[in-house]
């Protein structure tokens, strides 16, 4: 009653006037507690008898509404509404006006949700544009447009042009909030984030630390926030082959969140799932499964059947059992994934081309290639038409597809495309990238199997040579390229050389407590056998090699 008291102490002596707007407070005071939509237009019908349709106190209702309707999942209505408050608003105030960056940055948000990325980018350069044309250059809502820009620049995997804009959103942010504030502990993150993404895994390391070290200061040392930093840095770690140094960081981070948010809570999942993807890369399977079933039926309670957090759960799961060698079990995990994906999701959509190429993956394996192909060419079509020729996905899936013609013997279709993969990674990555590594390595083993050992050797020592840059000698991948290269040196016939290097790789990984049916540990133990059963006297200089089966990646 009061609000009604209000409205009569101030109201008009027309009483048309005074009914009018005492309905539009009561719609107002709906709209507010309830989030009512419809409230909402009849308000902004009121007001636009009243004030005319281009009334900027009509554009401040609509833009309510918008955000109501964002609320309400209903995107594409509320980016519409958005772009028509901006047209008003330039309207009623020019397009330079200092109240449009909110509003645009408002806009791309939601152009964000509704997949929309070149309308988010070109609003968030606009809002960039106007703010620096009045000198805002220090305003917080500059830095986070900065933000923006940078993280879809990143999600297209244009990082050259992705890191100086996050940079100088943590510059700025620097000035504005102070360099021990949680927005820069934020831009620290994300500048630590892309230079991992790129490879520079040295830079990325003292960044993620600063950005723990703030949330600690800031949060405390309980702080879900700080349970964030423990396991990006954990990813780091593991990332660089120290996989006993992010282990205590996970079960940490762990440890804080289910103190904090409970043992349920979706958050406190995501750090077993980090948790047992690290037992994963240790090849601690037995380990690792239990955890991951956990997860998935966690997430099942949780969201439901259908929804993307449970397909990533059913994912983990698939992928472990493709590691053990468990096929059959992986299969019918890898067609869920592909079932939920194809009903929640757009038919263009990328995270779609990921559970296909995963499902071609397997096939492949399973020696299904005329089933995984087509499979390989969907995805790579989404992925070509949704994030360009050059993206770091694209070239993947195209290394997938290669990977099929180089299972089903078809030697000369896969090679140019292994080789523009590597052209296209040194561009999109540069040169020294753990994933360029990675990239020669297949090209090093397709040589190898094609019977051009010289190449081959060339090759995988070139790969060798630029994984030193980011591993050390005892990470698994590491291990993996260094067990390629001495297959490779034994189909050339250099026994004595071959052998060593593939009984550092197999040790290596054993000590590492990989299981006994990891296809690395059993690829190199059946070649380790050969040589082993081929060597005699006459062979102990390296002059002799046996008949090696099809080298794989």
């Amino acid at each position: 009653m009061a609000a009604l008291r209000a409205v009569d102490a101030a109201a008009p002596s027309e009483p048309a006037t005074w009914l009018r707007s005492v309905l539009v407070m009561l719609l107002r005071l709906l709209s507010r507690r309830h989030g009512c939509a419809l409230c909402r237009k009849l308000e902004i019908g009121w007001q636009e008898i009243e004030f005319g349709p281009r009334d900027q106190t009509v554009v401040s209702t609509s833009l309510e509404l918008a955000r109501v309707m964002e609320n309400q999942d209903r995107c594409e209505e509320s980016f519409e509404l958005f772009k028509i408050c901006i047209e008003r608003t330039e309207e009623n105030h020019g397009k330079l006006s200092q109240e449009l960056p909110k509003i645009l940055l408002e806009m791309c948000d939601v152009a964000v949700e509704c997949g929309k990325i070149s309308d988010a980018f070109e609003g968030y350069a606009r809002a960039v544009e106007i703010m620096e044309h009045h000198e805002m250059g220090q305003d917080p809502m500059f830095a986070v447009c900065l933000n923006n820009q940078a993280r879809l620049l990143s999600e297209l995997g244009k990082f050259s042009e992705a890191e100086p804009l996050y940079k100088q959103a943590l510059q700025v942010r620097e000035l504005t909030d102070g360099p021990e504030s949680l927005a820069v502990a934020e831009s620290l993150n994300n500048v630590a984030v892309l230079l991992k993404q790129q490879g520079k895994y040295t830079e990325a390391l003292p960044v993620y630390e600063r950005s723990l070290e703030i949330r600690k200061k800031v949060l405390g040392e309980d702080h879900p926030d700080v349970a964030q930093s423990l396991n990006n840095l954990a990813g780091l770690l593991s990332a660089t082959g120290k996989l006993q140094e992010a282990l205590p960081l996970q079960e940490r981070a762990l440890a804080i969140r289910e103190t904090a948010l409970g043992p349920d809570h979706c958050d406190t999942t995501i750090s077993r799932m980090w948790l047992a993807d690290t037992y994963q890369k240790e090849g601690q399977y037995d380990k690792a499964l239990p955890i991951f079933i956990a997860a998935l039926e966690a997430n099942e309670k949780l969201f439901g059947e259908e929804h993307p957090t449970v397909v990533a759960s059913i994912n983990n799961v698939a992928v472990l059992y493709t590691d053990m060698g468990q096929y059959e079990k992986a299969l019918p995990l890898r067609e869920r994934c592909i079932q939920i994906g194809e009903r929640l999701l757009s038919p263009n959509h990328p995270e779609l081309a990921v559970w296909l190429n995963n499902m071609a993956s397997l096939l492949s394996m399973m020696g299904k290639t005329s089933e995984a192909e087509p499979l390989q060419l969907r995805a790579l079509d989404i992925r070509e038409s949704c994030l360009g020729a050059e993206h770091p996905d694209t070239v993947i899936s195209r290394m997938w597809l290669a990977d099929s013609y180089q299972r089903r013997g078809a030697y000369e279709e896969a090679l140019p495309i292994f080789r523009m993969a590597v052209e296209s990674n040194i561009k999109s990555l540069g040169y020294a990238h753990p994933t360029v590594a990675a990239s020669i390595n297949n090209v090093a083993v397709l040589l190898s199997n094609m019977g051009r050992h010289d190449e081959a050797v060339t090759s995988s020592e070139e790969c060798l040579e630029i994984a030193s840059q980011h591993y050390n000698e005892e990470h698994p991948s590491y291990l993996n390229f260094e067990g390629n290269y001495g297959i490779i040196l034994k189909a050339r016939g250099e026994n004595t050389r071959a052998l060593q290097h593939i009984n550092k790789a197999l040790t290596g990984l054993l000590s590492k407590n990989f299981d006994s049916t990891h296809v690395w540990i059993t690829k190199f133990q059946t070649h380790a056998e050969e040589l082993l059963r081929s060597a005699s006297p006459a062979q102990t200089n390296g002059d002799a090699s046996g008949t090696a089966p099809a080298l794989s990646p």
